[in-house]
């Protein structure tokens, strides 16, 4: 029985030592990868905005004299709408 258990245990060391290796090849692999992409210009990455880099939208505004006028025609067309119900 104790045989068994090291001749178990020695194959479990071998499957994970391939594992290991298998590991490693994956590692080298991404290593280029990262590399390769490190090595493109910076323009052809894709562009990032930033917080500082966009301006803050300028806010509409309106004079006295407009929204009073607005009003009016407003006033006006609901007036109008009421006078036709009647």
């Amino acid at each position: 029985m104790l045989v068994d258990t090291l001749k178990q245990l020695k194959h479990r060391k071998a499957a994970i030592r391939t594992e290991i290796a298998k590991l490693n090849v994956e590692d080298r692999k991404i290593d280029r990868v990262i590399k390769a992409i490190s090595a493109l210009p910076v323009a052809a990455s894709a562009p990032v905005a930033t917080a500082a880099k966009t301006k803050p939208a300028k806010k509409r505004k309106m004079s006295a004299a407009g929204r009073k006028a607005i009003s009016l025609a407003a006033k006006a067309m609901w007036a109008k709408r009421k006078a036709k119900k009647k």
